[in-house]
């Protein structure tokens, strides 16, 4: 706390004004906007006897139970975990369904583009994905946060020649162009809703809403949060701009 003289005025860091117990209700309205306006090196401190000194705002004490809603068996999974914050306790959707609808949807409309103009492309033998491929789907794009390999393609790469560093995991799970072809048509909202720039409505996250909107629906049903939230730093530098506000 950082203390003023004049008139025993009392002045702290969050620019609150208090009063000594000795000191007399007529004070200096005009020192205390003198003193507080003075630059910090400038601005004295003075011993001050802290029995004497009354808060200006009381702290309430924070009494709300804190963490997770509900808890699950002591043998549940981290996957069980995940499948509960992913699932939307009022309708049931999940992330996942929400994944396979929109993909499945902009795979359609990709493909009747490009039946038109190249009817031979790789998304010509698109199939329907579901909720089964998605989360191996997910987890192959996981995976390869772990596995550091320099292209995409290389995951699935089984040449004699790079026995070493090969990853039959991958080839395992799903092919590579299967793999590519949900990456290419991997959607979260459906675009032929989405308002043009400039128009009334506009949303610059329109791509992504559906997921921020559930996970806040489901976060907030299925964690308490505690008094003191902290959002840290940036883990990766970042020197564009921001278009979300």
């Amino acid at each position: 706390m950082e203390l003023l003289q004049g008139d025993d005025v009392l002045y702290d860091s969050d620019i609150s004004v208090g009063y000594s117990s000795q000191v007399d209700l007529e004070i200096d309205i005009e020192g205390i906007v003198n003193n507080i306006n003075q630059p910090l090196n400038n601005r004295p401190w003075i011993n001050v006897d802290a029995n004497g000194y009354v808060r200006p705002h009381q702290i309430q004490p924070f009494t709300e139970p804190t963490g997770m809603a509900r808890r699950l068996p002591i043998d549940a999974t981290p996957l069980d975990y995940f499948e509960l914050l992913i699932t939307n306790p009022q309708t049931d959707q999940t992330l996942i369904s929400l994944l396979v609808e929109e993909t499945n949807r902009y795979a359609n409309n990709l493909l009747r583009q490009q039946q038109a103009h190249q009817p031979n492309s790789r998304i010509s033998n698109w199939t329907r994905t579901n909720e089964d491929e998605m989360k191996a789907f997910l987890g192959l794009l996981l995976a390869t946060g772990i596995v550091k390999k320099p292209t995409l393609e290389s995951y699935w790469n089984e040449s004699n020649k790079t026995w070493l560093i090969n990853t039959p995991g991958f080839t395992n799970v799903m092919r590579r162009n299967r793999f590519q072809n949900i990456l290419q048509c991997l959607h979260c909202n459906n675009n032929e809703n989405a308002v043009p720039r400039g128009q009334e409505g506009y949303d610059t996250i329109h791509k992504i809403r559906p997921v921020l909107n559930l996970l806040n629906e489901t976060f907030s049903h299925h964690y308490r949060l505690g008094r003191d939230v902290t959002v840290d730093e940036s883990l990766v530098g970042f020197k564009g701009r921001n278009h979300l506000v």
